[in-house]
């Protein structure tokens, strides 16, 4: 097998077109049967960044090609034993993407150009050769070489990190399926103790009271309040557990329909409230019945309760043409309203813009209720003034049951 020649010196810009290149040198198969013209050709391709593997007879040649791999075969045609035609069927078979420029004294006349292209051969060049052509032709082949060669390690940086991403997502789902697990099981077994705690402290003012002076009923009515508030809290840790891992049931849901009950209940609850409640009629999306149910409600509850020390409270819950004819719902209301600034904190769990004093509250409702808009494949952000009001707008962008998963059909 011939030695090798590896040509690394570079030439001044300019001097090749393309200038010279500083990426690792691309290999280009020489192929001819004398010296003198592999010296020549070598000669022309000076300074062009090339590494040049240098062969003397076709066969010589596909052992080569067969090695490694060759960004362009610069072939002599006319050659003892196996001519450059027959090499370039033989190299062509072996790799159906290696581009082979042929060169040659003279074209006899059953060797025409026809013939030459029909190996597969890319061009054809007639020497002597003019080395300014022939490095144009070079040139376009190894920019394509580094372009592949680039692209193919791009590929594998791809490649690499989507299998680091899928890891990552694997581990992000078993620790979130622990920390579920882990929030339920606390959850459900502080409710017990705390059930008896609330129980006992309310026998205890039933039928105590009397034995019991200020200040310990006032003892008493914080460890009622702090049992109750802990309550709620323990409540809705496993209502956005059960939001978590509850499968969905897709249908077409009555929103509005879903409001009225919701927001009749409220006035059930408290009918010292006197508050306007607009909610549009016909507003329709596709999802779980239930979660959307539970959505609404921590929705209106929200607005309910920071308007109740509004004098004239003002709810409305509508849609507005959407992107994709998509719509966009938005429950507003013109209550205690936040700092647009805090908007992002919004749908943490725990977190509150208000103190207790000031509102009543859990810190876990729109944190459920971005839980439920998310598993809806939607998005959910507020936008709000502080003392004039909120809106919550909710993008539910799923018109049909998805494909594999449970339906029901709706009214």
């Amino acid at each position: 097998m011939e030695p090798a020649r590896e040509l690394n010196s570079q030439a001044a810009e300019g001097d090749s077109p393309g200038g010279a290149s500083t990426a690792s040198p691309v290999p280009i198969l020489l192929v001819d049967d004398r010296e003198e013209q592999l010296a020549v050709t070598e000669a022309c391709l000076q300074g062009m960044g090339l590494h040049l593997v240098p062969a003397g007879s076709g066969l010589a040649a596909i052992r080569l090609a067969a090695e490694q791999d060759f960004a362009l075969v610069i072939l002599d045609v006319q050659m003892p034993g196996m001519s450059g035609f027959e090499t370039a069927v033989h190299l062509i078979k072996q790799s159906p993407q290696l581009p082979i420029i042929f060169l040659t004294g003279s074209m006899p006349e059953e060797m025409h150009a026809g013939t030459a292209y029909d190996t597969g051969v890319v061009d054809y060049l007639i020497k002597p050769i003019v080395p300014q052509i022939l490095r144009s032709k070079v040139a376009v082949f190894a920019g394509l070489y580094r372009n592949r060669v680039q692209l193919q390690d791009q590929l594998e940086e791809i490649r690499r990190l989507n299998s680091e991403l899928a890891s990552r997502a694997e581990e992000l789902k078993l620790l979130n399926q622990e920390l579920e697990t882990y929030n339920y099981s606390v959850s459900h077994d502080l409710r017990a103790p705390l059930t008896s705690i609330i129980g006992f402290s309310d026998l205890l003012l039933e039928h105590g009271a009397s034995a019991l002076d200020a200040t310990a009923l006032d003892y008493l009515g914080r460890v009622r309040s702090a049992g109750r508030r802990m309550r709620n809290i323990i409540e809705g840790l496993l209502d956005l557990s059960k939001v978590t891992k509850s499968r969905l049931r897709w249908e077409s849901v009555d929103l509005s329909a879903l409001a009225e009950g919701i927001v009749a209940e409220f006035r059930s609850t408290w009918p010292e409230r006197q508050v306007e409640v607009v909610i549009s009629p016909g507003l329709r999306a596709m999802g779980d019945r239930r979660l959307l149910g539970i959505m609404l409600q921590n929705l209106l509850a929200n607005a309910w309760k920071f308007t109740s020390r509004t004098a004239q409270a003002h709810i409305e819950l509508g849609a507005r043409p959407g992107e994709d004819a998509v719509p966009l719902f938005f429950l507003a209301d013109n209550g205690a309203g936040f700092d647009q600034a805090s908007a992002d904190r919004l749908f943490h769990s725990f977190t509150r813009l208000h103190t207790l004093e000031e509102f009543e509250g859990t810190g876990i409702g729109l944190a459920t209720v971005q839980r439920i808009v998310q598993r809806h494949g939607g998005q959910v952000w507020g936008e709000g003034r502080e003392g004039l009001g909120a809106t919550f707008y909710f993008k539910l962008p799923i018109t049909q049951a998805p494909a594999g998963l449970e339906s029901v059909s709706g009214p």
